[in-house]
């Protein structure tokens, strides 16, 4: 199917009360953010990939095959679904979402990855995501980046939206726990002296085309998906320009050929219009 739609002019600007929001809280929600007809084409061309169900996950690159959603999951995803799809790529770099990522991050900023998440159903096997920071999975040398969620579907609280530590972007990392064998998430191993500063935003009801951005400190979690139908989530990260490699071991930047203490000058990683 041929777009003739420019997805790139089906985002509006954010406004200077939204980059405040951001700037103080490490997150803001962005209402009506992209164009329902937009929205309509994202997940038209992603269902017709995944099923109308999400019925297969697209597995990251590297891995050999897509498999079926698996127990217990957080999501079935698509990894990088703008490597597959030339509407989609056109919407994950546009000018659209460039200019909200820069203004947000106050400077000039670099693609990092693209993900289509969709959280199941509990009925059929979903779980909650648990509190956790970004930048401690990333190869970066400087906090920055961030995340645009758009929903894609209307996301009712009672869904999974996102939930957020307001302020904690200003906390500094405070470690990785997907490996961690013992069970707790962020919220668990917070020294005190944080612990007691935590305030959690309030549960969001999203239309389809609404948005949320976060920084790679804020903590963030989200519950489990109670209703009947999948969740349908996009989501486009990017990082400050000038970001240097630390050579690190990621999937995304292993065997790129990066150089150490240098910016991730790559066309997989390219700078965002604005």
């Amino acid at each position: 199917m041929q777009s003739t739609m420019t997805l790139s002019d089906g985002v509006r600007d954010v406004t200077d009360a939204e980059v405040a929001a951001y700037q103080q809280n490490g997150w803001t929600a962005l209402r009506g953010l992209v164009d329902p007809k937009v929205v309509a084409t994202l997940l038209q061309r992603l269902k017709s990939r995944m099923g109308d169900q999400a019925e297969i996950d697209m597995v990251p690159k590297g891995e050999k095959t897509p498999r079926p959603p698996t127990a217990k999951k957080l999501f079935t995803f698509y990894d990088n679904p703008a490597e597959d799809d030339e509407a989609i790529h056109d919407f994950a770099y546009s000018r659209g979402i460039g200019r909200v990522l820069s203004r947000c991050a106050g400077s000039k900023v670099r693609a990092y990855n693209n993900v289509c998440y969709v959280k199941m159903p509990v009925a059929r096997e979903g779980g909650k995501t648990p509190w956790h920071q970004d930048w401690p999975y990333y190869p970066f040398d400087r906090m920055g980046s961030l995340t645009i969620w758009i929903a894609l579907v209307d996301v009712p609280a009672e869904m999974g939206t996102m939930r957020f530590v307001n302020g904690s972007h200003l906390w500094g990392p405070q470690g990785r726990i997907i490996h961690r064998t013992d069970g707790k998430d962020t919220m668990d191993i917070l020294p005190d002296y944080l612990r007691e500063r935590v305030e959690i935003s309030p549960p969001l009801n999203l239309k389809a085309g609404d948005a949320t951005v976060h920084n790679d400190m804020t903590i963030h979690s989200a519950p489990v998906n109670a209703t009947d139908l999948p969740r349908w989530v996009f989501s486009v990260v990017a990082f400050p320009a000038d970001t240097l490699f630390t050579g690190c071991p990621q999937r995304r930047t292993d065997d790129l050929g990066l150089a150490i203490n240098q910016p991730l000058d790559h066309p997989r990683f390219p700078i965002l219009p604005t």
